[in-house]
């Protein structure tokens, strides 16, 4: 038996064991890359899969490949960033139109609720709309008091109790017959 290297079970054991770590080692993703460098270092003919021609191309094409599928995701996410914008703008453009609607706002009214939104950070048109009412002056009574109501308040017209107003909030439907038929008494014959 010549050429035959005869082992034992504990060393075959002992030497799959170190077969499979230095398996793991040489391919693993994070510290392969620096076991193949240094082997190459301490043995020089030992073959790097890396150095291979065909290996260096596809990688090459595979990096090429990467950049452009980053700079096309890149891309997509500035249009979708562009498109939400724009939705954002096109609402408030809404949201400001219709402010201006409901509150009656001139354009000098609504470029005042633009600048209170700026100024005071407010999102909301109509909240920043009625801070600017609130801020409007308010307008006062020339006369001072509303003299109708500094006296008590007499619902038939007059201080002195007519039958003719008595009637018309007593029984309003008699009040209308009696005014109907007096103005067509008033009426000349024949028209």
């Amino acid at each position: 038996m010549s050429g035959v290297v005869s082992v034992n079970a504990r060393e075959y054991q002992q030497l799959r064991a170190l077969t499979t770590l230095f398996d793991k080692i040489w391919n693993d993703p994070q510290d392969g890359e620096t076991v193949r460098r240094a082997s190459k270092r301490v043995n020089p003919e030992v073959i790097i899969p890396d150095e291979h021609p065909v290996v260096a191309q596809l990688s090459a094409k595979l990096q090429q490949q990467s950049a452009d599928f980053q700079s096309f995701k890149d891309a997509l996410a500035t249009e979708a960033k562009e498109r939400a914008e724009k939705a954002q703008v096109d609402d408030l453009r809404k949201a400001l139109g219709e402010t201006q609607e409901k509150f009656r706002l001139t354009d000098e009214g609504l470029q005042k609720v633009i600048g209170i939104m700026q100024s005071r950070q407010i999102t909301d048109p109509e909240a920043a709309a009625l801070v600017y009412r609130e801020s409007l002056p308010k307008t006062q009574l020339n006369g001072g008091t509303n003299r109708a109501f500094d006296t008590k308040m007499n619902l038939y017209g007059s201080a002195v109790i007519d039958e003719k107003w008595r009637k018309l909030h007593e029984d309003p439907d008699g009040f209308f017959n009696d005014t109907v038929a007096e103005v067509f008494s008033e009426m000349p014959a024949g028209i």
